[in-house]
């Protein structure tokens, strides 16, 4: 575990939460029902580069046609 740990990520539950079989469930509901918080809040944030949904979905590595179907 220690190798995982990082000083940001202090919490091991949140670790172990995303080595669960459920983890990507988990993280497609998430995204689908956050996505409009998620894009505010980053552009919020970064004044000079604007993000889409599709630019979310590919920062976790999700293909966006795995992403449509799978939350539909």
């Amino acid at each position: 575990m220690s190798l995982l740990k990082s000083d940001l990520l202090e919490n091991l539950n949140l670790i172990l939460a995303a080595l669960h079989s459920k983890a990507e469930d988990c993280l497609l509901k998430f995204l689908n029902t956050d996505m409009n918080n998620i894009l505010s809040r980053f552009n919020e944030r970064v004044k000079n580069m604007k993000i889409n949904e599709n630019t979310v979905v590919e920062i976790f590595g999700i293909e966006l046609t795995d992403f449509k179907s799978k939350i539909n």
